[in-house]
């Protein structure tokens, strides 16, 4: 007995056809290009298009779909570059390599994982006689016994 495998006529198929203008395929090219910092307005100028375009290309049937789809792709081929930055800025810029870290398994990615914790005690003694010498040594002191006081070292009666 031989079964055939009959294809069914009724049964829903979703495709979705997106055909792009140049200009759309510009402005996804400007997405893409990890060069510089992205917002819309600046995408929309390399693009050469006005920013209004993208709101109105979203209203669109299969533009969204489309760009998103073609983007996620691009971008996927551009991790080794957008790692190749951060190990090139690791060495100059902390951060670089806290993004390598939480992407490769050195620090969770919900902290930082750095903990930094200063504390600082400054005493001073007053001499209520003191040899002050030449004027410069005068005018450092001043600005030393303002610098204390300011900070609450010395009460305002002691320095004057």
């Amino acid at each position: 007995m031989e079964e055939k495998i009959t294809k069914q006529e009724n049964s829903p198929a979703i495709v979705t056809h997106f055909d792009p203008s140049p200009e759309q395929v510009k402005f996804l090219e400007a997405s893409i290009n990890v060069g510089t910092y992205k917002n819309k307005t600046t995408v929309s100028e390399q693009a050469g298009v006005d920013r209004s375009c993208w709101y109105n290309w979203l209203k669109k049937a299969g533009f969204a779909e489309w760009f998103y789809t073609e983007f996620n792709k691009a971008i996927s081929f551009r991790v080794f570059e957008l790692d190749m930055i951060c190990y090139n800025n690791a060495s100059k810029d902390f951060r670089y390599m806290e993004l390598l870290q939480k992407k490769y398994g050195g620090l969770p990615v919900g902290g930082s994982g750095v903990k930094v914790e200063v504390s600082a005690n400054a005493n001073a003694e007053a001499k209520t006689e003191v040899e002050l010498g030449t004027e410069d040594a005068k005018k450092r002191l001043s600005r030393n016994l303002g610098i204390l006081q300011r900070y609450g070292y010395l009460s305002p009666l002691i320095s004057e």
